[in-house]
Order: C-alpha cells, then structure tokens, then sequence
C-alpha cells in the first residue's frame, strides 16, 4: 500500500507553550528501569493511505492513557479527529500541526465511533463522522525540548505514560519489515510522519507506527537509537506529551506517596 508522507506539519512554538522539562523539575528524583512499556500488547493502527497520521499517533497515545487507567477502551475514532483539526488549522494543504489535534483533544475531547476504524474505511467505505466525547477531554499536554537528556524523556514515558513524535521521515524508513531497529538515515525525505511511543530500551526509544502489523517494524514496531532520536526528531520536530490527569499513570502515582 502506498502511504502518505504528508501527514506532519510543522509547529508554531509559542512562549505560551507548557514545557515538560519545567514539570519534571518539580518533582522529586526517580530512577527508571533501563527497559519499560506502558502496555505490552498496544492496539497497533493502519491509517491505510491517508494523510491522518497526527491524529493516529494522537489516538493511540489516548487509548494508551485509558489502559494504564484499567478502564475499558472506548473506540476512538481517528479520521474524525483529523476532520475536526482541517476544520481549524487553517491549512490548506494534507496533513495537520500536533498542537493543533492537542487542543482538540483537550478542549473537545475525543471521538467516539461505534465501529472499529480499518484502513480499508479509509479508501473505499463511506467516511462517516464521529461525536465528540467529552468525559475524554485531556488534563494538558506539554512539548518535550531539544534541551531534554534520555534520561528526561525516559522519565516522561515512564511516569506520565506515552508521547508522539512527529519529524521528516527518511526513504529508508519508509518499508521495514522485520527491521526491529531504524537503519541509519540516508538524508533523503519526502515529507513528515507522526508516530506513538509508550516505551523505551536499551537500544532506544520504541516507535509504535500506524501502517499495520506487518509492512512495517516488527508487529508495527520498531526501535530508534537514542542518538538518532535526539538528532533527527528532538531537534527539528514536534514532540507531545498528553495527559488526561496529571496524576494518570500508575508510576507517578506511587512516587507521590
């Protein structure tokens, strides 16, 4: 299938911007394990050819939070929540800014469809909206800098549960299958991609993709270097944490006490 590589337009940073670097500076120190999921099983996505991949990765963060909550896993619907960013980024052109899904996420909450989303919906079936649900409105969402260590984002994942990362997508990245690690980039792009990541290793930082199970990573993963991440999507891209309470995840919970 042929996948779209127009899916990430590029932030806006305002000085309005919460920033996650201030909120882990509040809080006490914390050791984190040297490998860590949010869940071990993620309901991996395929936005089939779509130009929607903020609002998959920013859905599948969201189905992520309610797990770690052990509360049942609401069908989210993601084209919805890309229709609702066109109605307001004021792009004319595929594709839409992070900040602009996170405040919809946070004002709005989210969609709520009755049927599970497949990639064959997304070419052929009849593109049917879903209502918005407001018990699923976020907390916050803060932006991950380019001045944050591993240790840092580590941290984010492990207490606050998983972020999005959206950056120009290298050729080489494009069909991996298999490839439990990045390959190294080529320089070569054609445009931008937003991904999920709920968990790390010793190798990186692991990318839950949303092109399906088995054209890509292995099971729809795959894992980038910490280096590589710090260079090529830190630096230049767009990195989001969302919460939809402060207190969300099971971990920040028990450091508290």
């Amino acid at each position: 299938m042929i996948r779209s590589l127009s899916g990430w337009v590029k932030d806006i940073e305002t000085p309005q911007d919460l920033r996650l670097k201030d909120l882990l500076a509040a809080l006490p120190p914390v050791t984190v394990p040297e490998s860590y999921r949010c869940v071990p099983d993620p309901d991996i996505m395929d936005q089939g050819g779509t130009s929607e991949c903020v609002a998959y990765a920013h859905t599948l963060a969201r189905l992520i939070q309610e797990r770690l909550e052990g509360a049942p896993t609401p069908r989210f619907d993601p084209h919805s929540l890309y229709m609702e960013c066109k109605r307001n980024d004021f792009y004319p052109g595929l594709g839409t800014y992070p900040k602009v899904c996170c405040d919809i996420m946070l004002h709005k909450g989210m969609p709520v469809s009755g049927k599970a989303p497949n990639c064959w919906d997304k070419l052929f079936a009849p593109k049917v909206e879903a209502g918005f649900d407001g018990r699923y409105k976020l907390g916050a969402y803060w932006r991950l800098t380019p001045d944050l260590s591993v240790e840092q984002i580590k941290q984010a994942i492990f207490l606050f549960g998983p972020i999005t990362s959206a950056c120009n997508w290298d050729v080489r990245w494009m069909n991996m299958p298999l490839h439990s690690v990045f390959p190294d980039p080529s320089g070569k792009h054609d445009g931008g991609h937003c991904v999920c990541q709920q968990g790390y290793n010793s190798l990186g930082i692991e990318f839950d993709n949303s092109w399906g199970k088995i054209l890509w990573g292995v099971g729809g993963i795959s894992t980038m270097p910490w280096d590589m991440y710090m260079e090529y999507v830190l630096k230049s891209g767009d990195v989001m944490k969302l919460q939809d309470t402060v207190t969300a995840n099971k971990a920040f919970r028990s450091l508290l006490k």
